[in-house]
């Protein structure tokens, strides 16, 4: 299925158990493939946000494609979302296996940006009210990303 195009994909290390975690979390067989085949960040495969409800945790989560899954895409984020918004990090939680910031808003509205070894960069807004505001808020950052990787020629 992917020989004929290994130069542009890269499959996740521990695929299969990677795909059940996914599968647990309850996203379909086609969105988890999605997520777990990486799109190298290159100027034809840019870097995307999914909508996605999450039935075991009962939210609505916002997950980054896996070319954008770096342990340090939290810090990435956070800094562009405080140049852009002035949003500030007001807690952290920084392990070897994820990394979880928790960030506010100048309306106070608290969300929470995290990285999972095992499952990339997702973000929550901890008021469900809050999340079209916040998928709006990413898709902005993730444009300037975009375009800060195009005019750099990353990829």
């Amino acid at each position: 299925m992917l020989s004929s195009s290994q130069d542009r994909y890269e499959l996740q290390p521990n695929f299969d158990e990677m795909l059940k975690k996914h599968l647990c979390r309850g996203l379909s067989n086609e969105e988890a493939y999605r997520l777990l085949i990486s799109p190298k960040t290159t100027l034809s495969n840019p870097i995307k946000l999914y909508q996605h409800h999450n039935k075991e945790c009962k939210r609505r989560e916002i997950l980054f494609s896996m070319n954008f899954s770096l342990p340090e895409g939290v810090d990435i984020l956070s800094g562009l979302l405080k140049a852009k918004y002035q949003d500030k990090v007001v807690d952290k939680d920084d392990n070897i296996w994820f990394r979880k910031f928790t960030l506010s808003d100048v309306l106070d509205n608290k969300y929470v940006l995290f990285w999972f070894e095992e499952l990339g960069n997702f973000a929550y807004p901890l008021n469900e009210q809050y999340h079209t505001d916040l998928y709006n808020k990413l898709q902005v950052i993730v444009d300037i990303l975009n375009q800060e990787l195009q005019s750099n020629n990353f990829g």
